[in-house]
């Protein structure tokens, strides 16, 4: 893997990881008015779950997992999801 493959598997993650930590910063989904959309004329509530009911978030972990293979992708899912798992436990 080159750098620049490397550099757009983090961009995926963090991508897919932005669903999980704005659920956890909006105390679970009960207030989202802290939070800054993805786009400019969204709310973080809207692209949440326009991201989740369109299949958006889902199409992107199948992605991710389908399209790791190399050792290092595992690692570093592991590291980034491992505390974002612990918190919603």
């Amino acid at each position: 893997m080159d750098m620049k493959e490397f550099q757009q598997f983090l961009s995926q993650l963090e991508d897919i990881l932005w669903y999980p930590r704005v659920f956890i910063q909006s105390r679970n989904g009960m207030s989202w008015d802290d939070i800054p959309g993805r786009k400019y004329f969204s709310t973080a509530w809207m692209d949440f779950f326009f991201g989740i009911n369109d299949g958006a978030f889902q199409g992107m972990v199948d992605n991710l997992i389908n399209g790791s293979t190399i050792e290092q992708n595992v690692k570093e899912i592991a590291e980034r999801l491992l505390p974002i798992i612990e918190l919603l436990e």
